[in-house]
């Protein structure tokens, strides 16, 4: 797991510019094992290493820099080994020693497209043709990975983060007001578009090629979530096994030791247990992060799950280690917060995760799993159960229903604060709805609601996932998120994951852990991952401090939003309580506000 960032260009003082501004110094977070770039005629490239896969071969070292070729890579292979060995059947030699050494030989040799066909893994990387003067950039299938990039006639650049591009002042970053319903609907804007103008998100499944000689780019589409066709017959225990013991099997694959994140819910448990059953670490280390209200806090249930294993695997070293956030540590943290994501960060439960992260680091470890996307793939969540609820026959009003997550989004006033005359409009004219209109003519509704929900959404928690834990230099893995896996379970037939009659989703998992876990791991209500922080934001104090930063004169509800509206809603409890997710979201878009444009000695 690493950082990168790069930069082509035939102005020499464009190049300059960009590298005086200390691009790679901005992520080192991501990577603070080892740091190198390379500087050309027309190109600069830089790379930090966190070193989990080849630690000390040189081969794994970067950017790499053969045959007029030049590679910077972010993340895992799973499958290097088996491609190492396929290259040296063809008498290609490559020492299966670095994940990055055989990406680089298999795209050298089989060229790019082929080469992303082969790997399995989640990774953003650019590979760059001297010769040809032609640079492409690529993403991981289903968004593990982040990558962005900015683009003008002088420059093409990219990064795995957004503020590297910002710092450079290439161009206009000002703040992409026009997608701002997005967040304030979603929590993060869906698709390509950034909160800075002119900064671009590479989206999942996709390349881009960028050719210096004409200055011309294209993107191109190597993977889609929806090309599957829905098994007619139910499948089996067995073949569920395999598939998901497959899953835990190759993310497990790591020169360090990798821990896990643990909740007391279903989809850690499930992958805890099968770390433990088919890893080969003697030890492991699990992490949960607790609160003290009770109405958020899993002690109790973690607890319990930690009992159960130590008592299950009695041969192996189970430690458990937790933290704890107190309310200031959530206020005197929101700057720091919005510096690693980069972009509005409306999730609170951020903080407790870059805490965790700060706590997993300090103790030795530098890989951990997650559960992420197991509510995606398995009808897990209440808005899909919730959404299917409320289908009609009306065909608008059941898109309407799954682009907002069947809510009940104030539109009214979120129109109204944003000074928009039409929020549908917009909403029907972007490209979400389109998607979400395309798949829904090929599958159910429920099955469109997962798809658009993995395709879109689930994107805000994976850049949390990866923001909070590479900001202490930690790679979060998502074994529910093999992209065959993924597939392969959204082509089963909904009624094995979601039992309408019983409101209950996950069933084919829940059905499947059922012989390791007992009754209690698996019949526990589901829970999102609360925060004592949510909790505090309705409280009279909270508001005022949400009202002082808005009402200041340098802040984006002053210079681009109709703060009249805004503070309708901040003087009336009735309002307080029906928009507190809004709230919530203006809290955290007015700090990113802060950092980023009025206080820039912080990034």
């Amino acid at each position: 797991m690493c950082g990168i960032v790069g930069i082509v260009s035939e102005n020499e003082s464009i190049r300059e510019n960009f590298c005086k501004k200390s691009p790679l110094n901005t992520i080192i977070h991501r990577g603070p094992d080892f740091q190198d770039f390379i500087k050309g005629k027309n190109f600069y490239f830089g790379h930090t290493r966190l070193s989990i896969i080849g630690l000390k071969e040189t081969n794994a070292k970067q950017p790499i820099n053969r045959n007029n070729r030049i590679l910077t890579f972010n993340g895992e292979i799973y499958n290097y080994k088996e491609l190492s060995e396929e290259l040296n059947r063809k008498g290609i030699y490559d020492s299966g020693k670095s994940d990055t050494e055989t990406l680089f030989n298999l795209i050298l040799h089989f060229g790019l497209k082929k080469a992303v066909s082969k790997i399995d893994g989640m990774y953003a990387f650019s590979y760059f043709d001297q010769i040809k003067k032609e640079l492409f950039i690529v993403r991981d299938r289903v968004g593990e990975k982040p990558l962005y990039y900015s683009i003008n006639n002088n420059y093409f650049m990219f990064s795995s983060e957004i503020k590297s591009i910002f710092l450079s002042n290439l161009n206009d970053f000002s703040p992409n007001v026009k997608m701002f319903h997005e967040i304030f609907l979603h929590g993060k804007i869906l698709g390509n578009e950034t909160a800075f103008k002119n900064i671009y998100e590479i989206e999942p499944g996709t390349f881009l090629k960028y050719k210096l000689k004409d200055k011309s780019y294209g993107i191109y589409e190597y993977w889609n979530l929806e090309d599957f066709d829905t098994l007619k017959k139910d499948v089996s225990l067995e073949e569920f096994e395999y598939k998901f013991n497959d899953c835990v099997k190759s993310r497990l694959i790591s020169d360090v030791p990798v821990a896990s994140l643990v909740s007391g819910g279903i989809d850690s448990s499930s992958l805890v247990y099968k770390m433990l059953e088919l890893g080969d670490q003697d030890s492991i280390k699990l992490f949960f992060a607790q609160n003290k209200s009770q109405k958020v806090n899993e002690k109790k249930e973690v607890s319990y799950y930690y009992d159960f294993l130590k008592n299950k695997f009695k041969d192996k070293n189970i430690k458990l280690f937790s933290i704890t956030n107190k309310i200031q540590d959530y206020w005197g943290n929101l700057e720091k917060v919005a510096h690693y994501n980069d972009e509005p960060c409306t999730f609170n439960n951020f903080h407790l995760v870059y805490n965790l992260s700060k706590n997993i680091r300090k103790n030795k470890i530098k890989v951990i799993f997650s559960g992420e996307g197991a509510d995606e793939i398995f009808f897990g969540y209440e808005r899909f159960k919730r959404t299917s609820n409320l289908f009609t026959r009306n065909y608008q009003k059941n898109l309407s229903e799954i682009y907002f997550g069947g809510s009940f989004k104030d539109v009214v006033t979120i129109n109204k604060i944003l000074n928009i005359k039409s929020l549908e409009t917009k909403v029907i004219n972007s490209s979400p709805w389109k998607y979400l209109n395309k798949i829904s003519k090929k599958f159910d509704l429920n099955t469109s609601q997962m798809l658009f929900s993995q395709k879109y959404r689930m994107q805000a928690l994976l850049q949390r996932q990866d923001r909070a834990a590479m900001a202490c230099g930690v790679e979060s893995r998502a074994p529910f998120l093999k992209p065959e896996f993924v597939k392969w379970v959204n082509s089963v037939k909904l009624t094995q994951k979601y039992k309408k009659d019983i409101y209950e989703g996950k069933y084919l998992l829940k059905k499947y852990m059922s012989k390791y876990l007992d009754k209690k791991i698996i019949n526990r209500t589901k829970n999102g991952f609360g925060n004592d922080f949510d909790l505090e934001l309705n409280k009279k104090y909270a508001i005022n401090k949400i009202k002082s930063l808005a009402i200041n004169e340098n802040s984006i509800t002053s210079n681009f939003l109709n703060k009249n509206e805004i503070l309708k809603v901040l003087d009336n409890k009735k309002e307080i309580k029906k928009n507190i997710t809004l709230i919530r979201f203006l809290l955290n878009t007015e700090i990113w506000f802060k950092v980023f444009f009025n206080n820039q000695k912080f990034i």
